[in-house]
């Protein structure tokens, strides 16, 4: 996997980010519910975390 480092500056000790998450994002609509949808390219760093924070390949 290809990462971008950046150290980032702020009110802690050290701080860095791997890679921008999501590329693009366009919105393709509402959902049933009224929400707005979106249609997102994300960075392969960036569809890692979303998989491991949303668990969505063993659904």
């Amino acid at each position: 996997m290809d990462v971008n480092l950046h150290e980032l500056h702020g009110n802690w000790d050290r701080g860095f980010a791997l890679h921008k998450h999501v590329l693009n994002s366009v919105p393709i609509g509402n959902n049933q519910f009224g929400h707005m949808q979106f249609d997102t390219t994300r960075s392969e760093p960036g569809e890692a975390l979303y998989q491991l924070k949303y668990n969505t390949k063993s659904r």
